[in-house]
């Protein structure tokens, strides 16, 4: 029940997942990833397709992992998810890394 108290699901533990909308599906899908506490956790899209709350709950998941000392990979399309969760930011053309460098933080110079 600790990850279902996490991810804000607790209270509908006993409702079947298809009578989930799609951010606790989201949430429900995080609380499955972390359920054997990874070294490393892949995330595809995580917050597409979410609604401001639900992204911002699934990105505050991913950032108390990654404070754990998870090794953290997610993709996006979100620039501005990629820099606020992310240490370092591959971007990937046709297949290839074209750039990879670290996530700069702080105002612009």
């Amino acid at each position: 029940m600790p990850l279902l108290e996490r991810v804000d699901l607790a209270a509908r533990s006993n409702d079947r997942v298809a009578d989930y909308s799609k951010g606790m599906r989201q949430r429900l899908m995080m609380a499955r990833a972390l359920l054997n506490e990874p070294e490393v956790l892949f995330l595809d899209e995580p917050t597409d397709g979410l609604d401001p709350v639900s992204a911002r709950t699934i990105q505050g998941l991913i950032q108390d992992q990654a404070a754990t000392g998870t090794a953290v990979l997610l993709t996006t399309h979100d620039m501005f998810e990629a820099d606020e969760l992310s240490d370092r930011v591959a971007f990937i053309n046709d297949g290839e890394i074209v750039a990879l460098d670290k996530v700069h933080s702080g105002p612009p110079e």
